[in-house]
């Protein structure tokens, strides 16, 4: 068992389990200021994604980057993610740095279903 983020991006549901059975905090964070829902998210786990929120897991955290979990979502075209993070009023609005929203990052990356998702949400482009 090496950690709550390593086991977050593997997709080991069980671990992350055991982790936050343990007392892990949830919203702990990497030197990069990554979590292990932005860990889970990255990897396309919704199941982990779903065990993390309901255990208190801040939707619209942000990385040292200042991405957030949706942007990191919307960006890798995991549609199934984008839809729990929305379930949990993942924030639309938010932009990186580089003032790319969710929703831009999408249509960048041409992931039509998930545009679709953050549209009917409330997101709107430029």
């Amino acid at each position: 068992m090496a950690n709550i983020m390593e086991a977050a991006y593997r997709g080991d549901i069980e671990e992350v389990k055991r982790w936050l059975a343990a007392g892990i905090d949830v919203n702990e964070r990497t030197s990069g200021g990554w979590t292990p829902l932005m860990y889970a998210a990255f990897g396309g786990h919704r199941d982990i994604v779903e065990v993390l929120l309901a255990a208190g897991a801040d939707v619209n955290v942000r990385a040292a980057n200042g991405w957030t979990v949706l942007m990191k979502a919307a960006l890798w075209g995991h549609t199934q993610v984008v839809e729990v993070l929305l379930q949990h009023e993942a924030d639309v609005t938010v932009r990186n740095p580089d003032g790319w929203t969710a929703l831009e990052i999408a249509g960048e990356k041409g992931h039509q279903e998930i545009i679709s998702l953050l549209r009917a949400a409330g997101a709107e482009p430029e």
